[in-house]
């Protein structure tokens, strides 16, 4: 896997900070073929978004959009805001959201989102009032099985549904198979990264993804405990950790 360039499904892969020692620390040991020069123009906070970015960028690597695509996204946390401002730069016309937190949506709406949808009883009213025959692109950034599992409802025929969120391995949903035949629908799964930290690195630079709108706390390292238990909680947006 790793000579036909695809390091994300290596047979031995390793994630700092994940599968070997490397985060949430002053210091971090790192092999120099891991490592990535800077611009100058990058602040920290834009830095530490170039591992989500990365992903991103490999998602959409990894599907088709056309000028002038409607896309829909369920998710607006910040992988999904990030999605949004990805998306808008690749030519979609508009890029719909739906999300249960209303602080949320008003977020994808100032980064970019055309049309924000409140999850819930309306929602699929709603999205069929903004696209009568679907979409040409439906994304689930949430990782949850329910939403997952009624998402490709709102297809168009002969279109892309892209699964990035990140569900518990465990996770079981229901697709009719028939369904998938007589749409042409076409099912894409996005793991991780792979080489595409240049380009992400490119599009901070550049000012083509925003990220300072999704960072909700700035904190020292001495306050990690309160700040994963905020966030676990769903009480904050992106956090930054200071050493």
């Amino acid at each position: 896997f790793c000579r036909n360039e695809h390091s994300n499904h290596c047979l031995n892969w390793e994630g700092i900070g994940i599968t070997r020692p490397g985060s949430f620390a002053e210091y971090v040991a790192a092999p120099a073929r891991a490592c990535y020069r800077l611009p100058d123009n990058l602040s920290d906070a834009q830095a530490a978004y170039v591992e989500p970015v990365a992903c991103v960028v490999h998602s959409l690597k990894r599907i088709r959009i056309w000028p002038g695509d409607e896309v829909l996204i369920f998710g607006a946390g910040p992988m999904g805001l990030l999605l949004v401002q990805a998306l808008r730069h690749m030519g979609a016309s508009q890029v719909v959201v739906v999300e249960k937190q209303p602080d949320r949506l008003a977020l994808a709406g100032h980064v970019g989102a055309g049309a924000m949808v409140l999850s819930g009883p309306d929602q699929a009213e709603a999205l069929r009032e903004l696209a009568p025959y679907g979409f040409g692109v439906v994304v689930d950034a949430t990782g949850v099985p329910a939403v997952i599992e009624q998402a490709i409802e709102y297809l168009k025929p002969r279109e892309q549904y892209l699964q990035f969120g990140v569900a518990p391995k465990d996770e079981r949903i229901s697709w009719s198979p028939y369904d998938l035949f007589q749409h042409d629908w076409t099912v894409v799964g996005s793991f991780a990264l792979c080489y595409t930290f240049q380009p992400a690195i490119a599009w901070l630079s550049s000012g083509i993804v925003r990220v300072e709108p999704l960072i909700s706390h700035t904190l020292p390292l001495t306050e990690f405990p309160a700040a994963l238990e905020a966030f676990a909680a769903g009480r904050t947006m992106k956090v930054h950790l200071r050493p």
